[in-house]
């Protein structure tokens, strides 16, 4: 339904009981951005949304292609859900995640536009 809805997208088989969606373009991402925009999440994982929208707007400027960049994307990356995977703490031992809002009223007060 929300591959219907949004328009972009692919349903995946991942196993037994496992069906994933999958938005993998910057043309589709586009997409699920735009609407979340229009439609704020309203928990802490708006804080998330904000730091990849963040991220997402680092690599369409094409900032990953520079060392700077990249570790700033891997700096918001480490701040989103669990953080990094071993395998990028030990590729990046200089990063150091953004500072993540705690407060909720805060990111009520933000623009994503």
């Amino acid at each position: 339904m929300i591959r219907d809805y949004l328009g972009v997208g692919k349903i995946h088989n991942s196993g037994e009981n496992i069906i994933q969606y999958r938005i993998q373009t910057s043309d589709e991402l586009a997409v699920l951005i735009k609407h979340l925009d229009a439609y704020p999440l309203m928990t802490q994982k708006r804080v998330d949304y904000i730091l990849f929208k963040e991220g997402y707007e680092l690599v369409i400027k094409k900032a990953h292609l520079t060392k700077e960049g990249l570790l700033k994307i891997v700096s918001l990356r480490a701040s989103l859900n669990s953080g990094l995977s071993e395998q990028l703490k030990d590729a990046f031992t200089e990063v150091i995640p953004v500072t993540r809002f705690t407060d909720f009223s805060v990111t009520n007060n933000l623009n994503c536009n």
